[in-house]
């Protein structure tokens, strides 16, 4: 379970929206919240909708692959299709 005095109201309300499950390999259990578009590049990064939870493995392997607009393009899908729900 994520600890609740570690995020804001905000934060674990991302985590809720997709049951504290990965926003990816949609299994595992969320332990951060990862920018969709990076602060490098967006001035705005800690918006909502620019965040998804992932686990530690799917982190790690979004970092190794690097940041892309193919791979930013695949998370807002993810993000956007709970969203919908």
């Amino acid at each position: 379970m994520i600890e609740s005095s570690d995020w804001t109201p905000e934060e674990l309300s991302i985590f809720a929206l997709f049951s504290g499950r990965c926003g990816v390999c949609r299994f595992a259990k969320a332990i951060t919240l990862h920018e969709i578009c990076p602060k490098s590049i967006n001035p705005k990064w800690k918006n909502p909708k620019n965040r998804i939870p992932v686990c530690n493995s799917c982190h790690t392997r979004i970092h190794s692959e690097g940041i892309n607009l193919k791979s930013m393009r695949v998370l807002q899908d993810i993000r956007d299709s709970v969203e919908e729900k």
